[in-house]
């Protein structure tokens, strides 16, 4: 259970609130989409030592 109320927890001053009115603002105009189209094609793997190669290159 939450002790603090958001006001409380976050300390807003007038240099704060205009930069947040602002960001909120422009995030309602926004038209563009989060998620970007992905065109990679998938693949399952069995084997399992081409599954550790891949693991291995994201290191």
């Amino acid at each position: 259970m939450a002790t603090k109320s958001f006001t409380t927890e976050y300390q807003f001053t007038s240099k704060s609130v205009a930069s947040l009115i602002k960001t909120i603002e422009m995030q309602e105009k926004s038209n563009h989409s989060i998620c970007k189209p992905n065109n990679k094609k998938i693949a399952i793997v069995k084997d399992s030592n081409r599954i550790i190669e891949i693991i291995e290159s994201y290191k």
